[in-house]
């Protein structure tokens, strides 16, 4: 897989959490692309953009539901969810 992969976050942190980081340098390492962090309710994300995502902290989707699951169908439409939209649903 060659690209740009997504690491989904949510708006508390966009940069990504400490272990994202090292999930970020081992996808590198095993050169599968270019990694991007990416917060899931961000209207301006490309998500069509990146070959893959990656659902790593989207921890303030419970607050609201319909939205998220909104957004999976979306992303799921457009690229590839590495965690199945079943599991994220």
């Amino acid at each position: 897989m060659t690209g740009t992969i997504a690491i989904v976050t949510h708006a508390a942190l966009p940069g990504g959490a400490p272990d994202h980081l090292l999930l970020a340098r081992a996808l590198a390492g095993l050169g599968l692309g270019v990694v991007r962090f990416a917060v899931w309710d961000d209207p301006v994300v490309p998500w069509g953009s990146f070959t893959a995502t990656v659902v790593r902290s989207a921890w303030d989707y419970h607050r609201d539901p319909a939205r998220w699951l909104g957004w999976v169908a979306r992303a799921g439409g457009e690229i590839t969810l590495l965690n199945p939209a079943a599991v994220l649903r």
